[in-house]
């Protein structure tokens, strides 16, 4: 009888040592809840609140790497940085979108994270809004996801620069802006740019409001 007893205890230690450790991406992801489905998905950045369930920039840096948190502003410079979890949605069968509202005293960011479920790993950093600049100047970013006619989906990210200059006669300033959108399909795991044939068309079809 102690020798079963001995056999299942040493088994059960056994099975409990071979249970799988989750992936740096794998925790990460967990701290993401499903967005209400929508027909689009309207991506801007806003001011963050008080109550916040923030990610421990441990799990956010373990589970993305130096070479795609370069692919969002000013990420390198993480003094200060507060990390929020927006929500998820699914990209494909395969992958899903994380969304992380990235928070600095002077930058905010909102970006794509896209986690393959299969391979259990973050694949891409994918800035989809953005705010930073001052009194003299500030640059907007703010993005659509939407279904196509094909079911995949389409991506409008439209950019706003707004800066002032002094009048060289009367020092007055004077205001200035700029315009600029660009058009992505989701192919094979990554959102591609695709070539936009009305940009005047799409920017009035998708406006950054002038708050300044």
């Amino acid at each position: 009888m102690k020798a079963v007893f001995k056999l299942a205890l040493c088994l059960a230690i056994s099975l409990l040592g071979c249970t799988p450790k989750s992936t740096p991406a794998e925790q990460l992801a967990g701290h993401f809840q499903p967005l209400q489905p929508a027909d689009t998905l309207i991506f801007a950045v806003d001011e963050p609140g008080d109550d916040l369930d923030t990610i421990p920039l441990t799990d956010f840096f373990a589970a993305v790497p130096d070479t795609l948190r370069q692919d969002i502003d000013y990420m390198m410079d993480v003094g200060g940085t507060m990390i929020t979890p927006h929500g998820r949605f699914p990209l494909d069968d395969r992958r899903d979108a994380l969304v992380a509202d990235i928070v600095a005293s002077w930058w905010l960011n909102k970006s794509l994270l896209v986690y393959d479920k299969q391979e259990k790993r973050v694949t891409a950093a994918i800035p989809v809004a953005t705010f930073y600049g001052g009194d003299g100047g500030q640059v907007t970013l703010k993005s659509w996801i939407y279904a196509g006619p094909d079911g995949q989906k389409r991506m409008v990210t439209r950019q706003s620069d707004h800066w002032m200059t002094l009048n060289e006669e009367d020092d007055d300033p004077q205001q200035h802006y700029a315009e600029s959108v660009a058009l992505f399909g989701w192919q094979n795991g990554m959102f591609r740019e695709e070539l936009v044939q009305d940009s005047a068309l799409l920017i009035r079809k998708f406006p950054i409001p002038h708050d300044f």
